[in-house]
């Protein structure tokens, strides 16, 4: 979202869905080489049942901490049109590569979202589909909030800028 979309929250990974096969092994090889090409080292990867994960830790001179970079690679079959998805741009500040990405549309990204509300309750999934909402010049239509308050306005605090800091409470009050 934030990489493709512009989205302004900051996120916890790195998620992609695989449209074939993909072998641990493949996935190990590829993480090694870029972490050696980036001052990195691969902390965890291991293959869960529908996802594979990876857990990369960067630690480079220019930096005034290191960081992780948590990937998940989803493996269950998505029923997708061509319509679900098109190349991207995957664009950082950070980095000067501009890697081309198959990636979700705004729709599927926003049907996603919908079904993930309804399943899994994180404040940041009601968060993104209020912003996928405002690119794609719709209102959502949220169910019932499960989430405890603080929890949502704490997670959320701490993956939105700050002026959008206020967010949470807008949301809660029913001003969004």
């Amino acid at each position: 979202m934030r990489l493709v979309y512009g989205s302004p929250r900051f996120s916890v990974d790195l998620d992609f869905n695989q449209k074939g096969k993909i072998k641990i092994k493949e996935i190990r090889e590829t993480l090694k080489k870029a972490a050696k090409k980036i001052g990195g080292e691969i902390k965890d990867i291991h293959n869960k049942r529908w996802t594979l994960f990876a857990l990369l830790t960067i630690n480079r001179p220019e930096l005034r901490q290191a960081f992780s970079i948590k990937i998940e690679i989803s493996k269950k079959r998505y029923l997708l049109s061509k319509a679900d998805y098109s190349l991207k741009a995957i664009r950082s500040p950070v980095i000067d590569l501009t890697p081309l990405l198959p990636t979700y549309s705004l729709e599927a990204i926003y049907k996603e979202k919908q079904m993930a509300i309804k399943t899994r309750n994180e404040p940041r999934d009601y968060f993104d589909l209020w912003y996928v909402g405002q690119k794609l010049n719709r209102k959502p239509v949220f169910p019932k909030m499960k989430i405890h308050p603080g929890k949502f306005k704490g997670e959320l605090s701490q993956l939105l800028p700050d002026y959008l800091k206020k967010w949470p409470q807008k949301y809660l009050e029913g001003k969004i």
